[in-house]
């Protein structure tokens, strides 16, 4: 065990910061890693690569945080995880890639924010989902595809199948578009920033954040009704 740069270096340039760890637990965290390469910081791992602060994971590469993980690939945060790709703040996620702070996920693809999700591919913002594909802003749905901004959807099949919308001008604080979805009158969907949700919830969003009679409380309001009488038409 060599001190270069600040850092404890055994055999296989798996690496310890001299700040943290004295030289006697370097050694006995080299003595628990096996098969691992240039990793740093790393404990009870086996065939890791290039890896950062992780634990007990096996067969990595590029990880970092990461906690009783297999197989992973530039991953980040990650516990109790299987074959990800590409994945951040994942926790039991199984078969995942290109996922985004994912929780209680399996067979997962190309997903962003997902929790409880099972099944899902190219799915964003889910929660409590189960075999979705293509879906967006998802909420407690079941056996969806190709779906947009859904909420508590059973066996749904296309939301955003050919779905009407309108968009606002450049208004409210942001100083830029609202867009409104819908494929009938009980089924209406808002996209504004950050905000996703049914147009009877923005509508009193809209009252909570901004006091009446201001200008930007004037702009929703004004664009809401717009909305409204050109769906009921």
């Amino acid at each position: 065990m060599k001190n270069v740069c600040n850092k404890w270096v055994d055999d296989n340039n798996n690496t310890w910061s001299s700040s943290i760890f004295t030289k006697e637990e370097a050694i006995e965290m080299s003595k628990s890693l096996i098969n691992c390469q240039n990793c740093m910081d790393c404990q009870d791992c086996r065939n890791c690569m290039d890896c950062l602060y992780c634990q007990y994971c096996r067969n990595c590469r590029n990880c970092r945080d990461c906690l009783d993980c297999r197989d992973c690939l530039d991953c980040r945060n990650f516990r109790n995880c299987r074959d990800c790709l590409d994945c951040r703040n994942c926790m039991d996620c199984l078969y995942c890639q290109d996922c985004r702070n994912c929780m209680d996920c399996l067979y997962c693809q190309d997903c962003r924010n997902c929790m409880d999700c099972l099944y899902c591919q190219y799915c964003r913002n889910c929660r409590n989902c189960r075999n979705f594909r293509n879906c967006r802003d998802c909420l407690d749905c079941r056996n969806c595809m190709d779906c947009l901004y859904c909420q508590y959807c059973q066996n749904g099949q296309g939301y955003n199948e050919n779905p009407q919308r309108i968009v606002s001008p450049k208004i409210g604080s942001r100083n830029s578009q609202t867009i409104v979805y819908w494929n009938n009158t009980s089924n209406v969907n808002v996209v504004c920033g950050c905000y996703r949700g049914s147009l009877k919830e923005f509508e009193e969003k809209v009252g909570e954040t901004y006091e009446k009679g201001t200008r930007y409380y004037e702009e929703y309001m004004e664009f809401i009704k717009k909305v409204k009488g050109f769906i009921i038409n």
